[in-house]
């Protein structure tokens, strides 16, 4: 998600300053020269760091974490909980007073149907539980100290740069390697996908619509299955390769039919940022 945000605020002519793990990525990305790099792991910075960094820093798009290959992994509430509230809280403390932070769709539990804001979150992996908490802290934090907080929450993010554990990748490489069928689940899941270009837009208006504080669902709004989805990719790649269903089993933490009510995603796109 990071290198797409950064294109769409070098777009809109903001200024840019990014916190990263390696320098090495970072100089691959074709907008290194007209950002200004801080490389340090946020598990592992120190108050003094974090000063240099959110020094003159009026607005902060937070979409850091860690060990997202395996959502059941305790070190998300165990190590990287804390470190983000510490990260977070710093910034408020050194005047930021304007807060993006990326939630997750899994926040929700094992919900079926359209997922609105105002639903109760009912998470059941350490992952979500661990979004699902630093939201619960910064929201007690905002008693003690004055800052616009936006929480949103992601669906479905696919497009370049993404996992390629994940599922295009997948089918993508399937299709470039001739193999005859694409192992997937049964394919009936509903799920909201939505293309990483347009989530980094989203983040951005949200992010500069400063009337607006709350939960957002960063999400197309549109249901669809699996398969369906898949299916669409094969087409577009125009490829006959074979769909092998029910090879693996379904993933036990995610509900079988459940996508994002964007109403109010949709609000803000339209109303636009506020006058400054």
């Amino acid at each position: 998600m990071g290198r797409h945000v950064v294109t769409e605020l070098l777009k809109r002519n903001m200024t840019v300053s990014c916190l990263c793990r390696s320098e090495e990525k970072a100089r691959q990305m074709p907008w290194f020269d007209k950002v200004t790099f801080y490389y340090k792991d946020i598990d592992e910075v120190s108050d003094s760091e974090l000063d240099k960094t959110l020094l003159k820093v009026d607005a902060l798009i937070h979409l850091a974490w860690s060990d997202l290959s395996d959502f059941l992994l305790l070190s998300h509430l165990e190590k990287h909980l804390f470190s983000h509230m510490k990260f977070l809280k710093q910034a408020v403390c050194m005047g930021v007073d304007n807060i993006l932070v990326a939630g997750t769709c899994l926040e929700y539990g094992l919900r079926n149907g359209p997922m609105k804001e105002s639903d109760c979150c009912q998470p059941i992996t350490p992952y979500a539980l661990a979004k699902l908490s630093l939201k619960n802290y910064l929201e007690m934090l905002r008693v003690e100290q004055e800052f616009s907080l936006k929480w949103v929450r992601m669906f479905y993010i696919y497009g370049p740069y993404q996992s390629e554990n994940s599922l295009l990748p997948q089918l993508e490489r399937a299709i470039k390697n001739n193999e005859p069928a694409f192992n997937m689940s049964e394919g009936d899941q509903v799920r909201d996908f939505l293309p990483v270009e347009s989530a980094a837009k989203y983040l951005v208006t949200i992010l500069e619509n400063t009337r607006y504080e709350g939960v957002v669902n960063c999400c197309s709004g549109s249901p669809i299955s699996v398969k369906a989805f898949v299916q669409k990719k094969i087409d577009e790649l125009q490829s006959s390769i074979k769909l092998n269903t029910g090879f693996y089993p379904y993933l036990a933490y995610e509900p079988l039919s459940f996508w994002g009510d964007s109403s109010i995603l949709n609000n803000l796109i339209e109303n636009g940022p506020a006058e400054k």
